[in-house]
């Protein structure tokens, strides 16, 4: 298995994604990673994994990086209640944890952007632009 390969599932395999984001705990953010994916693709994530428009922005929140203090504050709610939004996420999406909850996200993402007639763009540009060397 080449190195800069990742297995999210048997079905979805993806390589140089660049996310520019890291999802350990504490680390420097970029002031918003909430570009990383359009509108167009926010909207296609909470309609796939059937989110309330709460639960999206609590979504937000996580790629971002915020505390559930942060987002509570952000929201005007307080942080017992973001905390009962991220286990019925948990719940939901059937993860665990922060990293788990990203990485369903990126998975149901890829799945999106290679479905037929799909109106997202590809997160990798080599394999947008054709230049990707991993047979489809």
């Amino acid at each position: 298995m080449a190195s800069n390969t990742v297995h999210l599932t048997p079905k979805v395999r993806f390589a140089h994604m660049p996310l520019g984001i890291s999802i350990v705990a504490g680390s420097p953010q970029p002031p918003s990673v909430l570009p990383m994916f359009t509108e167009q693709a926010w909207a296609e994530i909470a309609r796939s994994l059937r989110l309330s428009g709460r639960e999206l922005q609590i979504l937000h929140g996580v790629f971002r990086n915020d505390t559930e203090s942060a987002i509570a504050a952000a929201l005007g709610i307080s942080s017992h209640t973001v905390h009962t939004h991220f286990e019925r996420l948990y719940r939901k999406l059937g993860v665990s944890d922060r990293i788990a909850l990203i990485l369903r996200v990126v998975e149901v993402v890829l799945t999106l952007t290679n479905a037929p007639g799909t109106a997202l763009s590809c997160v990798c540009s080599n394999f947008a632009a054709g230049r990707c060397p991993l047979p489809d």
